[in-house]
This record gives structure tokens, sequence and C-alpha cells, in this order.
């Protein structure tokens, strides 16, 4: 599991800080925001796979839903969740290492409904695409 992991940009950070319903909440939104555009690509499809290893919640419930309706649920989490929250599905709009323009749009409406700022949703980004080469290179090094 280790290599496979690493081979998918890690595992998750923040889900077990999460209860069991806002974890299934959580899956709903990773799974809307993997078919925004409408193509699922196989690394965006392992990595909600790992998502079960994490969570206490089951992956196949996960569905496409109102993104902002479920976003609601997060609502009154304090400031440091909400940020937790959105670096978790940063990582599944940059599993396939692309941002689609739909992903985008999504991750937008997010942060500006969490009250999460530009500065710090713009850090966050940098942080997983900079997370995601490091396990990649990891992974390079210890399969060579």
């Amino acid at each position: 599991m280790f290599f496979t992991n690493l081979s998918k940009g890690g595992a998750t950070m923040f889900l077990g800080h999460f209860s069991k319903d806002e974890q299934a909440s959580f899956l709903n939104l990773a799974y809307t925001l993997m078919y925004a555009d409408h193509e699922v690509k196989d690394d965006e499809r392992e990595r909600f796979q790992l998502y079960q290893t994490e969570v206490e919640a089951d992956i196949t419930q996960a569905e496409v839903v109102d993104f902002v309706a479920e976003l609601a649920k997060f609502q009154n989490l304090d400031l440091l969740k909400k940020k937790m929250l959105l670096f978790e599905l940063l990582g599944i709009a940059f599993a396939d290492a692309e941002y689609a323009e739909d992903e985008r749009v999504l991750m937008e409406q997010a942060a500006a409904f969490l009250s999460v700022s530009p500065v710090d949703m713009e850090r966050m980004m940098t942080l997983v695409q900079d997370l995601a080469h490091i396990y990649q290179e990891v992974n390079e090094v210890i399969m060579r």
C-alpha cells in the first residue's frame, strides 16, 4: 500500500479529523469534483479508491451532488477544518495532474462559500502541487 499511496500523491492528511457523516459528505464533494470535467481519469479513480482506507464512510455510496448544497454541511465548522476540507478537495482536483476549468470553478465556489481567502487558497494549491511532485520523486527513487 505504501507504494500505491506514494505513486498517487499520498494518502489523505486530514480526513480523520472529520466525523463519519462529514466524511460521507466529503466523499460526495470529491466524487462530484472528480466528475466535474465529464472525464474521470485513472489517477482520479485510484486516488478516490484510496479514501476507503482513510475514512469510516463507504466510498461506494458517494454520488454526484449539488456542490454548494453539500458544502453547506460544512459551513459551521471552524476555519481550520474548512481549510482541511479544501486541502483534501484540492488533492482530488489535482490527482490527474490537471486542473480543469470546471474543477477550478467548483474550488473557487468552495473557497468563497467557506470564507477562505484567495491568498490562502492559492497557497494551498501550490502546496498540493508541490506535494504531488515530491511524492512522485520519492516514488521514482524507491522504484529504481
